[in-house]
């Protein structure tokens, strides 16, 4: 159920930054709704990616 509303609350999230895209850079819905699923996937790739650096204190359980 949790997940449900988190699921629901990022679309949401991602329909504002769509409309706030259209609205202020004058594109069409279509385009903004584009631009924001294109900075979503670089989003998630990053984020699966980083690592934190070696000396940071989030780095204790990281493999050496």
């Amino acid at each position: 159920m949790l997940v449900d509303h988190l699921d629901r609350l990022t679309d949401a999230v991602y329909t504002l930054a769509a409309v706030q895209i259209a609205l202020h850079e004058h594109v069409s819905p279509h385009q903004a709704a584009i631009q924001v699923a294109e900075q979503r996937h670089e989003t998630r790739h990053a984020l699966a990616s980083w690592r934190p650096p070696r000396d940071s204190y989030r780095a204790v359980d990281l493999p050496r």
